[in-house]
C-alpha cells in the first residue's frame, strides 16, 4: 500500500535487531499520510504495542467531529506499550473500535482493547462472553497511558 501511495519503506528492520525506534518512526510517517485524509489511523506493531496517530489530545474522544477537538491542526502519534498481547491484535483492535464508536476517549478505548485481548488470552472460546456488553468491560479494563508521542511535522 506504501509503495503504491509513492511512500519508501524500510522493509528490512526489526524489533530483534533492536530497531524499535526506526519501527515507531517508519510507523509514524505511514500512519500520518493516511490521516491527513481520515481521522485516525491504529496501527499495531506486535511487542512494541499500539500506535493511535490522529489529530487530537489522547483524553478526547477517539471519535470526535473537528468542533469536538481542542487540538484539531497537529497530528499526534502516541504509542501504547501492551506486552504479550501481539497474538490477539484482532481481539485488542476490535476492542478498542468498539470503545471509540462508545465514545470514549482514545486512553480509555486502547485501556479496553487491552482488557479485552487479556481476557480472549484467558478463554477457550473464540470471542469470550465476558466481552459483552462492553460496559462490563469496561469495570475489567486498567488505564493505559501512552509511552511514547512522536512529534509529527505537518
Amino acid at each position: 500500500m506504501a509503495k503504491a501511495a509513492g511512500y519508501y519503506v524500510n522493509t528490512s528492520l526489526s524489533v530483534e535487531k533492536n530497531e524499535g525506534d526506526q519501527i515507531l518512526e517508519e510507523a509514524s510517517k505511514l500512519a500520518v499520510s493516511l490521516v491527513k485524509h481520515i481521522q485516525v489511523s491504529i496501527v499495531t506493531l506486535g511487542k512494541l504495542g499500539v500506535m493511535v496517530v490522529r489529530r487530537g489530545l489522547a483524553d478526547e474522544p477517539l471519535l470526535s467531529s473537528p468542533t469536538q477537538m481542542k487540538s484539531e491542526t497537529i497530528i499526534y502519534a502516541r504509542v501504547y506499550s501492551v506486552p504479550h498481547l501481539h497474538s490477539v491484535v484482532s481481539v485488542l483492535a476490535a476492542g478498542i473500535m468498539a470503545a471509540m464508536l462508545s465514545g470514549l476517549s482514545e486512553a480509555d478505548s486502547v485501556s479496553l482493547g487491552v482488557a479485552a485481548a487479556r481476557i480472549s488470552l484467558q478463554s477457550t472460546a473464540a470471542v469470550p462472553v465476558e466481552l459483552f456488553p462492553i460496559c462490563q468491560l469496561k469495570q475489567q479494563s486498567v488505564e493505559i497511558k501512552y509511552s511514547t508521542l512522536i512529534t509529527v511535522p505537518n
